[in-house]
């Protein structure tokens, strides 16, 4: 009997596991609600936007790095280099989010903005590199 009831209680946590994990599936790639011209692409590190603000401010920049913190609904994050230089990415200027996903590898797409307090990646696309289609 109490290998019946250990049996059936293994199988219910197991079931409970599996149906309770949030985990949407992440797309390859998430687009805002403007298009926008890649031929205008700058690919940067993060380091360059940070040393040389003012020659990328407003230009349109890609960069590439993981994700260091999220917002709970997705609709901005902390994009983090190798070298543990950060840069705030908003969503929410292009109308879309992502699902979380601390720790993924992104290549984010959009205008960045020179803010003397706040620096941004005002975000038109945000691909998965670690993501298969």
């Amino acid at each position: 009997m109490k290998k019946i009831i250990s049996l059936i209680t293994l199988i219910l946590l197991t079931f409970s596991l599996f149906s309770c994990s949030s985990g949407e599936k992440i797309q390859k790639v998430y687009y805002g609600e403007d298009e926008f011209d890649k031929s205008m692409l700058q690919d940067v590190k993060i380091e360059e936007l940070i040393n040389d603000a003012n020659k990328y401010s407003l230009s349109f920049v890609s960069v590439e790095g993981e994700i260091a913190t999220e917002c709970s609904v997705g609709c901005w994050f902390f994009l983090k280099d190798d070298m543990g230089n950060q840069m705030y990415i908003d969503l929410s200027d292009q109308n879309f989010a992502i699902p979380q996903a601390v720790g993924h590898k992104v290549k984010v797409s959009g205008i960045f903005e020179n803010r003397a307090s706040n620096p941004r990646i005002i975000a038109y696309e945000v691909e998965f590199l670690d993501v298969k289609e």
